[in-house]
């Protein structure tokens, strides 16, 4: 836990009762906790969840710049906060780097932090009081007029600047000029000694306009390819593997095998995508080895519906030849016992269509002949076992492709590959 004292002046506790306040009624992976509060004469204490990675300005400041796989990483924790934030109609007023907290140098989450200058506002309410730090501040504030919660947007646009750049988009020694700066009707110009992806540069091109009817809307920003929040895992995921489960074990109750892997398998890509929701630590090691404990299920329920084949029971080419006037069976003989082979070899899909072709020969012959002649049920039981056959083989080929797959995201593979990076030149930081 991590205790702040703030002086109980009127400006601070004004602040501080207006953090507590928002911070009761926040709960976010993304946003850092308040446990409890405390005051004496003098101060207000505020007793928070403990960070000990530091804020993201010493992060950016330790590595002169990140690369944008890591950045991603960050920005889209930020986002998912800003969502959050939004859904519960608050602005926080004062993103700045320096208030983004990491969980720790090794495996670091961010956590938003100082929501004193925070205000509730609903999506198309204004406030007009000067908040914020002047770096990360966006212009319509500086003209005292009428703002909405779309500065978060602005200031989000210039963490995302410099984290990339290693610095903020707009740099001078005094308040004046860069107030000047901030204002000026010039273009923000992004370093050509850094390689962005199209959507990293479209994203911040869109954040960084002045104009706050013209910068992006919040929805294109959840939305944005870099960003991609429908892809991020959430809470929401989670809880919907845990229903697929239930559905999983309903189906197997009910002997319904191949549904039964099917809502399994899908449980357990949903599983393994939020992975990303757990710190590394006694949790994050039970839910790894939740997956685990399914993978191993869904194996044995396809085990289950591997065919075998009968080794005693006799070749079709064996039996008496009782259709020599039929060439067509003789076909659908031979066919049938090819498909036989191929399942011994388990070449799964070969013999369902060696089986399928076989059956369609046969019935074709058997639609000209009496149903009640000797040959005539003798080749519908042969048809009858070939239709068992190649049902359990499309049974069980349903399943075989079911493997628990997770599109892999680029960007969070070339994120570990830089923070591996980091650490080999001394640096030691890793996401998961």
């Amino acid at each position: 836990m991590d205790m702040r004292a703030a002086n109980a002046s009127k400006l601070s506790s004004d602040c501080v009762v207006s953090e507590i306040k928002i911070l009761k009624s926040l709960k976010h992976r993304n946003i850092v906790r308040l446990h409890d509060f405390q005051w004496d004469k003098r101060n207000i204490y505020l007793i928070m969840e403990y960070c000990g990675g530091g804020d993201l300005a010493s992060f950016i400041h330790q590595h002169g710049s990140l690369p944008e796989a890591v950045t991603r990483r960050f920005f889209r924790q930020l986002a998912a906060a800003i969502f959050y934030m939004r859904a519960m109609n608050i602005a926080h007023m004062d993103l700045k780097p320096q208030n983004i907290l990491l969980t720790s140098r090794q495996r670091p989450f961010i956590k938003i932090s100082d929501f004193g200058l925070s205000q509730y506002l609903k999506k198309d309410e204004a406030a007009s009081s000067f908040r914020g730090s002047p770096l990360y501040m966006a212009p319509e504030i500086f003209t005292r007029q009428k703002y909405d919660s779309r500065v978060d947007l602005w200031s989000a646009g210039v963490i995302l600047y410099e984290c990339l750049y290693g610095r903020p988009p707009f740099t001078t020694e005094s308040y004046e000029k860069l107030v000047e700066q901030i204002l000026s009707h010039e273009s923000i110009k992004f370093p050509l000694n850094v390689q962005l992806s199209f959507e990293c540069l479209d994203l911040l091109q869109g954040l960084l306009v002045r104009n706050p009817h013209h910068r992006m809307k919040f929805d294109n920003f959840f939305a944005h390819p870099f960003v991609d929040l429908a892809r991020a895992p959430s809470a929401s995921q989670l809880k919907n593997a845990d229903e697929l489960a239930v559905k999983a074990r309903q189906a197997e109750a009910r002997n319904d095998i191949v549904e039964a892997v099917k809502q399994l398998t899908n449980a357990i890509q949903l599983y393994m995508g939020c992975l990303e929701l757990f710190e590394e630590g006694e949790e994050k090691a039970r839910f790894r080895e939740k997956i685990r404990l399914n993978l191993e299920h869904a194996e044995h329920l396809k085990d289950r519906l591997r065919p075998v084949v009968d080794e005693q029971q006799p070749r079709s080419l064996d039996a008496p030849n009782e259709w020599a006037d039929y060439p067509q069976v003789n076909a659908a003989l031979l066919v049938a016992e090819t498909a036989r082979e191929l399942e011994k070899q388990e070449r799964w899909q070969d013999a369902f269509d060696k089986y399928t072709l076989a059956i369609e020969g046969a019935m074709r012959v058997l639609a000209d002949e009496r149903r009640d002649s000797t040959r005539a049920i003798s080749l519908q039981r042969k048809v009858s076992k070939w239709l068992s056959s190649a049902e359990r083989i499309k049974a069980y080929l349903e399943v075989l492709n079911d493997d628990v797959y997770v599109p892999a995201d680029e960007s969070d593979d070339e994120a570990e590959k830089q923070f591996l990076k980091l650490a080999s030149a001394g640096k030691p930081c890793s996401l998961m």
